[in-house]
């Protein structure tokens, strides 16, 4: 998913040069980190300093960002990012940066864009497969 975030950032900005990653590192995964460096030199895309845990602490990488001619964000999944979301999109916003989020509600929130899961659809399907066992 780290790949195809900054590839989809790639496209809609051709000449983004960076990128900060923003998660929380006690919370986020770390492969969906390592998978964004990863992926980072085929884009073409260097990966800047990320977001910590503090509330406070989110407003200095995105400005950092911001700096960055041209720049962009990506927004981990976690919780960190989704308690967040309208402090994120509002400071993404002001600097102008593009941003792709992991879920649909940092879109419909006013953020840019959005690719991955609906985390509302495994829910939906839980009676589909409890009938499916009870009928064995």
């Amino acid at each position: 998913m780290g790949g195809k975030w900054l590839a989809l950032l790639k496209e809609i900005v051709h000449d983004i040069t960076s990128a900060a990653v923003i998660a929380n590192p006690t919370t986020t995964p770390c492969h969906f980190v390592l998978a964004s460096e990863a992926a980072a030199p085929r884009v073409d895309v260097k990966i800047g300093p990320g977001a910590r845990s503090r509330h406070g602490e989110l407003e200095a990488p995105i400005n950092a960002q911001g700096r960055e001619t041209p720049g962009a964000l990506v927004v981990l999944p976690d919780v960190f990012a989704s308690i967040r979301r309208e402090l994120t999109i509002k400071l993404a916003t002001r600097d102008r940066l593009p941003a792709i989020y992991p879920f649909r509600f940092f879109a419909t929130s006013g953020g840019l864009m959005s690719y991955g899961v609906d985390p509302e659809e495994p829910f939906g399907k839980v009676s589909e497969y409890a009938d499916r066992i009870l009928r064995g």
